[in-house]
């Protein structure tokens, strides 16, 4: 008798815990032109090609959270975040990093596999981002939509063949997550 109180003690004592923390929450907003449908790949001819995205942020001042890609092929990708010009197009550098894509991390479109890129430590932003992507290894791709949205467009920056906005009618799977 003695035995099993003592072990129903050591069990109670087992159980008894604080209630768990709580968790703050907190809203976020994930900007994105396309239908979440892959249907293709970009892909970036040389390390001059440059893919970039333009995101209207909401009225306000926002914190950027997180950078999100879809890679549909392994490599190293620059990203890449712009002011924008008074004649609407990217200007000045903000920020920039480096994302690299394991074997283990291309997805294949339809499993749902995403990467992201922590932003939270960038100061806020409001108005115009523009985000660029181009590749400084490998092959990597980025999943990209059918959907025409009108903000994805295409540059080089080759000073031998240097090509401005050039609209590029598939959207990439490119997600700008922000805290409003």
């Amino acid at each position: 008798m003695y035995r099993l109180l003592f072990s129903l003690a050591l069990v109670g004592v087992g159980c008894a815990h604080a209630p768990p923390a709580a968790v703050p929450t907190e809203t976020s907003v994930l900007l994105a032109y396309d239908d979440g449908c892959p249907e293709g790949s970009l892909t970036f001819p040389t390390i001059h090609h440059e893919g970039v995205v333009r995101f209207e942020l909401p009225p306000g001042e926002h914190r950027l959270r997180r950078l999100w890609v879809q890679a549909t092929a392994a490599g190293t990708l620059q990203w890449a975040m712009y002011e924008q010009t008074p004649l609407e197009g990217p200007g000045a550098l903000l920020h920039e990093g480096k994302l690299v894509v394991s074997t283990k991390q291309v997805s294949t479109g339809r499993d749902g596999l995403w990467l992201y890129e922590d932003l939270s430590a960038l100061p806020a932003k409001d108005g115009v981002v523009w985000l660029g992507l181009k590749r400084i290894d490998g092959e990597p791709a980025v999943a990209t939509s059918r959907v025409n949205a009108g903000q994805y467009f295409l540059r080089s920056t080759d000073p031998s063949n240097p090509l401005n906005l050039s609209p590029v009618k598939r959207t990439p799977l490119v997600r700008l997550e922000i805290v409003p």
